[in-house]
């Protein structure tokens, strides 16, 4: 019987204690019979007297006896009156106490019996009592007995000297024996602690007690959790016929065989074939019709019920009869006045038939099948069945409008189906939306497998995978979050409207769907700081998140607490995290086959739901069209074939590539960072204009305007002298080849000269351009000498007597650390050249391995600067931040302006490219 050890309790009134008497008729009597005794004495006294005398006196004591007998008798009258009086009132208040106390035990007592038949129905009323809600408990009901009242009774403990009135004791005796107790509530068995059930008696009754047992155990569960499996001799035919309606129940399919009409019904003839059986989180009950000994069924995840037989020392015995028994471990534990429940074919299989269109083990339908169920509404997209076979539907709308959102949380452990509802939802969102009312922006911290496949969607922004491996895309995504923020503000800034959905022909809305956002705010804590302010405007701005995780830490989530309007709790962990997640423990208890969940949107209770399937492979069976019997024996249908098709998803995915044309494609908020190098003679082709003044060297990435632009350098005025600083093998050299091929493939001929110093020795290539006026390098220190007294002397020239035919001329020298340090001399040549030499038309054009190798004097005539990645980024003079994020590949840079850039392949450039 289901008891509770902390029962709330009703004080009943103590009886009222007995009177005590006050004194007696001879204490009353006392003063009267010594004025009598003096009266005798006087009319003694007075014997000697006359006549007339004597008999006066005589007459006064006689009618002073008289007196004094009638005053005693009135007072104890009196007395006996007052207690009598005194003693019916205490008991006329007592029995209104314990009236009222009667009319709260029998309103306990009703809602005892209606709770527990309301969880627990008779068979009587398992047609027209409501489905309860659904229980991941395994408690089913074996009959009815009398138990305790859950309100306790509490009487008084006897004042010591302070005897009780009998009266108000006996009825407050009467009324704890005949209120404590309960009649006709439900007996349970828990059939997780139950292994094996022996049901003893004549075959029919065991039958129905066994039909009655079943059913309980159906009512509130779905196939996930439980199957019902019988166990028949292969010629019993009467036994066939009297299960038959169980094949009805959708907890009696296979849940891995099919055939001509459904799930194969679980109609075996040896326990053998029980280990085909075993489902993921799913309890298996057994009605054996075989009567044999139990032996190999002490599985935990099995209850054997045998209808005949010998108990074991672990069996739950039933003995049916007249006066039913349950005897356990072999005692009498029979409940006080135990009927046991009895149900008929006809009531079980019109309860299974009830229960046949609620099957939730098996999910067949899929997304598309549920939105067109349902009336479809902006942002309303359905998320699988409740536990009544309806659509449960997350709104991600704000409450105003009438949805769960704007924002909101999954929580799921492994192997719970977290990332199938992420793509559940991503998939309904595409199905429901067009490209134009709808952007995706999916984002998974480690691998892509949670949203493999639907980077090619219309809807999809980006997809954003594997920032585990490369924290460096941690902060493009960061950025591109922030840039996509305040673009949607400007816009609404110069529309003068508060919220996007004021907008005519505004932004669509952008789900933002972070998977494992615990791990990646433990990489990146300020990135909580950006996902805190998607939720304070993200709803004016039409921007929606939906963190996914599978653990939850609510540390990370301080600040975004409030605006979470919806949580997702699948199965979890641990009870605690259930609770922190939507309130209650219940997702802890969650079966452990994926899909199963629960949707917390408010102050209500949390809605449990099971997910569809949208990454599965389909297969579908094509019946052949003969019309079947539906038994349950297995049912062939010879000319049904099975069709492979391919998931939802990739189906779902071509199909809106196909409607949306290449025209239709959601605004990209995500650009790939930065790879493979561009080749200089098509970022030439993409630059029109180019030359001195928009020199295109690579591409700079953006990420905050989501976007990628040509770098283009300035090598005119005060910015026309470059230096370029990176550490060994990082791509100076190249750089500077890019740079001087741009120059020569942008310039007229004859308007410039190149004088290379390659002291790195990377310079050789560029011997093809016929603009190199000289080039020596670190074996030639006279040339070098040589060549930098040239250029002195032409730039002393050219000041002096300037022509307006002089060609540019740029001075390369790939190596200024080397030159430092074994050439010092002709470094301050070349510094005092650069301070003076723009003005007449010669530049120069460097590489460093470190900004400490440049004299302050150079650096500050060494206008274009680019930094490669260093070998000690606290040497930037962009912070050690952003030189941290560099990648340390060939290339890659950061411009003047701190935007990371990647330079082009100087490859020749295509003949005629030069005006």
């Amino acid at each position: 019987m289901t008891t509770t050890d902390q029962r709330p309790v009703l004080r009943l009134p103590p009886p009222p204690p007995m009177r005590p008497r006050e004194g007696g008729a001879l204490l009353i009597a006392l003063p009267a019979l010594g004025g009598v005794g003096s009266a005798v004495f006087v009319a003694s006294s007075s014997l000697g007297d006359s006549g007339a005398m004597r008999t006066r006196s005589l007459v006064a004591a006689g009618l002073f006896l008289v007196v004094t007998v009638a005053f005693v008798v009135l007072q104890v009258e009196r007395q006996r009156r007052q207690r009598r009086d005194h003693t019916g009132m205490s008991r006329e208040d007592h029995l209104a106490h314990l009236a009222r106390a009667r009319a709260t035990v029998g309103a306990a007592r009703s809602g005892q019996r209606e709770r527990t038949l309301a969880r627990h129905p008779p068979p009587a009323l398992l047609l027209t009592s409501p489905l309860p809600t659904p229980r991941t408990t395994l408690d089913v009901r074996i009959g009815s007995a009398t138990g305790p009242l859950t309100l306790g009774l509490e009487v008084p403990e006897p004042v010591p000297g302070q005897p009780a009135d009998p009266v108000a004791q006996r009825a407050l005796d009467r009324f704890v024996a005949a209120h404590g107790h309960v009649t006709d509530l439900p007996v349970e068995v828990d059939l997780a602690a139950t292994p094996d059930i022996v049901l003893t008696g004549p075959t029919e009754a065991t039958r129905a007690s066994a039909r009655a047992l079943v059913c309980s155990a159906a009512l509130g569960r779905d196939a996930s959790t439980l199957r019902i499996a019988v166990l028949l001799d292969p010629g019993d035919s009467e036994a066939a016929a009297a299960w038959a309606w169980l094949a009805w129940l959708p907890h009696h399919g296979s849940p891995i065989e099919v055939d001509g009409v459904g799930a194969t019904r679980l109609v075996l003839d040896s326990r053998e074939a029980l280990e085909t059986l075993r489902t993921p989180g799913a309890h298996l009950l057994v009605v054996d019709e075989r009567r044999q000994d139990p032996r190999g069924t002490d599985r935990p995840v099995t209850t054997l019920v045998r209808l005949g037989g010998a108990p074991t020392s672990t069996s739950t015995a039933l003995v049916l009869g007249p006066a039913a028994r349950v005897l356990r471990g072999g005692a009498d534990v029979t409940p006080t006045a135990y009927v046991a429940d009895s149900c008929d074919t006809a009531t079980a299989g019109a309860f299974a038939r009830r229960l046949a269109p609620l099957s939730r083990g098996q999910v067949t339908e899929d997304v598309l099948t549920l939105l067109r169920r349902g009336p479809h509404e902006p942002l309303r997209v359905p998320i699988g069945t409740d536990e009544s076979g309806g659509v449960t539907h997350l709104d991600l709308r704000e409450p105003a409008a009438g949805g769960h959102g704007p924002h909101g949380l999954v929580i799921g452990a492994t192997g719970s189906g977290k990332s199938e509802l992420l793509r559940t939802l991503v998939t309904g969102l595409a199905l429901a939306h067009p490209p134009e009312q709808v952007n995706l922006l999916l984002v998974d911290f480690k691998g892509g497998a949670t949203f493999a496949g639907l980077a090619e969607l219309p809807h999809t922004a980006g997809l954003i995978t594997n920032l585990a491996g490369d924290l460096a895309l941690v902060d493009r995504m960061q950025d591109a979050l922030a840039g996509e923020l305040t673009r949607r503000q400007e816009l609404l800034r110069t529309a003068g409207r508060t919220t996007a959905r004021e907008l005519d022909g505004g932004p669509p809305s952008l789900v933002v769907v972070v998977d494992e956002f615990t791990e990646l705010l433990a990489a990146r804590p300020d990135l909580a700081e950006l996902f805190a302010a998607i939720g304070r405007v993200g709803r004016s701005l039409g921007v929606h998140l939906l963190l996914a995780s599978q653990r939850l830490d609510e540390g990370r989530l301080r600040g975004l607490e409030s605006h979470l309007g919806f949580r997702i709790a699948l199965r979890t962990f641990s009870a605690a995290e259930s609770r922190a997640v939507i309130g209650v423990p219940d997702a802890h208890r969650l079966p452990s086959a994926p899909g199963a969940g629960y949707l917390a949107t408010g102050p209500d209770a949390p809605v449990r739901f099971q997910g569809v399937l949208v990454s599965a492979p389909g297969r579908t069976t094509v019946p052949g069209g003969t019309v079947l019997p539906f038994t349950a024996a297995r049912v062939d249908d010879p000319g049904a074939r099975v069709v492979e098709t391919p998931p939802l998803l990739q189906r779902v995915v071509a199909s809106a590539r196909e409607r949306a044309g290449s025209g239709r494609q959601a605004r990209r908020l995500w650009v790939p960072p930065l790879a493979t190098p561009v080749a200089l003679d098509d970022l030439l082709s993409s630059v029109p204009g180019a030359g001195a003044e928009r020199l295109p060297v690579g591409m700079v990435d953006l990420p905050r305007e989501q976007r990628h632009e040509p770098l283009l350098l300035d090598l005119t005025g005060t910015t026309g002298n470059l230096v370029v600083v990176g550490a060994p093998r990082t791509g100076r050299s190249t750089l500077l080849a890019t740079v001087v091929r741009s120059l020569a493939a942008t310039a007229p001929a004859g308007s410039l000269r190149f004088a290379l110093a390659d002291l790195g020795g990377d310079l050789a290539a560029l011997g093809d351009l016929r603009d190199v006026a000289s080039h020596v390098d670190r074996s030639q220190p006279a040339q070098l000498r040589a060549l930098v007294e040239q250029l002195s002397a032409e730039a002393s020239r050219r000041r002096s007597s300037p022509r307006t035919d002089d060609p540019e001329v740029y001075v390369v020298v790939d190596g200024w650390s080397t030159l430092r340090d074994r050439w010092p001399d002709v470094e301050h040549d070349l510094t005092a050249l650069a301070q003076e030499s723009l003005a007449v038309g010669i530049h120069l054009l460097v590489s460093a391995t470190r900004w400490g190798d440049l004299r302050p004097a150079l650096r500050d005539v060494l206008g274009t600067k680019l930094e490669l990645r260093l070998g000690d980024p606290a040497e930037s003079v962009h912070g050690r931040h952003r030189a941290q994020a560099v990648p340390a590949r060939p290339g890659h840079g950061l411009t003047p302006g701190g935007h990371h850039f990647l330079a082009a392949a100087p490859a020749a450039v295509s003949a005629g490219r030069r005006p």
